[in-house]
């Protein structure tokens, strides 16, 4: 935004958006080094820089950068667990994960097993919203969520976050944290006309069944787009129970609007 008035404080939004895309570009290069096997003389420098980036930098430069990353690290020491500090995944979701890997990392997974036990945790962290399973909180385990990259939104609630590690070679090991997500089911057609909150797409929100799909979801913070805001309703016209699903994205959007009809108001 120009600011006539200020223009240093251009100049220093421009050297820190330059500053945060370049840290952004670099770490994307070393981790797909990591991935790709490289000699061991690199390989040393690889895992020095991602320990960086693991490292707590609350409150600097570096923490600032690093703000919006894809992924917070594993807030537990894997190599000093025991056998009580672990967890068995049921195999459908061992499967899944199994399958993750070789879509989304499969250089990194080839040719070895999946670990079956996890490091259950109680919250996951990530670019200042804070998710935690269903049995422990009601707001923070409510997640907005994309497939695949895909743009249709949908709605569940966290029931299990766990880190999964495993230990490829001497030095290297494999960490990732994953979010089992409970999906609400969506309206069916001739229902769907009767949500009055599908007229107001910028901050509506939609009804869903008061109801779970079968199908346990496996994320991660990549996937979830926001949190939201749930009101238990009844469809009109009928007997039948859903809940109203808000997303906090939309209600910020809705904000950010109405200020800029404001201003202009006042022109």
């Amino acid at each position: 935004i120009p600011n006539d008035r200020h223009p240093r404080t251009d100049q220093l939004d421009s050297t820190m958006f330059h500053a945060f895309c370049h840290k952004q570009n670099l770490q994307i290069l070393i981790k797909q080094l990591w991935a790709a096997n490289c000699e061991q003389n690199i390989q040393s420098v690889v895992e020095d820089y991602i320990r960086s980036f693991q490292s707590d930098s609350r409150g600097t430069l570096t923490g600032d950068l690093l703000a919006f990353r894809d992924d917070d690290p594993c807030p537990v020491d894997t190599d000093r667990l025991e056998g009580r500090d672990l967890e068995e995944l049921p195999v459908e979701v061992a499967q899944d994960v199994k399958a993750w890997f070789a879509v989304n990392a499969p250089l990194l997974h080839e040719g070895t097993q999946i670990n079956p036990y996890i490091v259950p945790l109680g919250k996951l962290q990530d670019r200042g919203a804070t998710y935690r399973p269903m049995n422990a909180s009601d707001g923070d385990s409510n997640v907005i969520f994309t497939l695949n990259g895909g743009h249709k939104w949908r709605a569940g609630r966290v029931s299990r976050i766990f880190c999964y590690y495993k230990h490829v070679r001497e030095g290297v090991k494999i960490m990732q944290n994953f979010l089992l997500v409970k999906e609400y089911a969506r309206l069916k057609g001739s229902h769907a006309i009767l949500d009055p909150y599908r007229k107001f797409p910028i901050a509506g929100g939609r009804l869903f069944y008061e109801e779970f799909r079968p199908t346990i979801r496996l994320l991660t913070v990549s996937d979830i787009s926001c949190q939201y805001a749930l009101t238990p309703r009844q469809l009109p016209k009928t007997s039948i129970s859903c809940v109203h699903v808000l997303p906090l994205d939309k209600v910020r959007m809705l904000i950010m609007l109405l200020g800029c009809l404001i201003d202009t108001s006042q022109w």
